[in-house]
């Protein structure tokens, strides 16, 4: 006579217990990961706003500041935006203002990852030649959601790090930065222009042994 762990038809019974409990397995970890993803699309698209709102905010405050700068000093400044609607995967620097007296420009550029916040930085480039253009980068902020739906931005610089600040304190950074460069640059340029007076002042004359 056949023992019960000789039926085939209790095997099976157990094989079917089993698959039935792997596809609730699965169908948890589906459901799982598609509560994942929609996280990870729904803090893109938080990301991708609150960069562009900030952004656009810093935009507006440089406009007027250069503005009025242009009226009291004359000087060329110009300011520009581009933002983009890409949301997906890593975004870097596609949200940017920019404020610029030549041959020195600052970006505030916008840049989110998905397991961390969005954060402003700044981009200083100078151009020492049309072709050779020298770009340092410096920490600006984080973006940090707050009780009613708009954010908070703490520093990242560490001379304020941890600190909140605000856009326009984002902004009269940009403008520091860029006045700050300017000068640099024109006393640079001074400077070696001043060399080459000297270089020619004691080269020989043509024709002089």
């Amino acid at each position: 006579m056949a023992s019960r762990a000789d039926d085939p038809s209790l095997g099976w019974r157990a094989i079917s217990a089993q698959f039935a409990v792997l596809r609730e397995e699965r169908a948890a970890a589906e459901k799982a990961a598609a509560m994942r993803e929609a996280e990870r699309q729904a803090f893109r698209a938080w990301s991708a706003h609150i960069s562009r709102t900030v952004i656009t905010a810093a935009h507006e405050v440089l406009s007027r500041r250069v503005a009025q700068l242009q009226e009291t000093t004359g000087l060329p400044l110009e300011v520009g935006m581009r933002v983009s609607e890409s949301i997906q995967g890593v975004a870097y620097g596609t949200e940017y203002v920019h404020v610029q007296l030549p041959p020195c420009r600052v970006d505030l550029y916008a840049t989110w990852m998905d397991d961390c916040p969005p954060h402003i930085h700044f981009a200083l480039t100078t151009w020492l030649s049309h072709r050779h253009p020298r770009m340092v980068s410096f920490p600006g902020c984080e973006l940090l959601g707050n009780a009613d739906g708009g954010c908070l931005l703490r520093a990242t610089d560490p001379a304020r790090y941890g600190e909140l600040t605000s856009v326009e304190s984002l902004a009269y950074r940009a403008l520091e930065m860029l006045v700050r460069a300017c000068r640099a640059h024109q006393a640079a340029q001074a400077i070696l222009a001043s060399g080459v007076r000297i270089a020619l002042s004691r080269a020989p004359y043509a024709g002089q042994a």
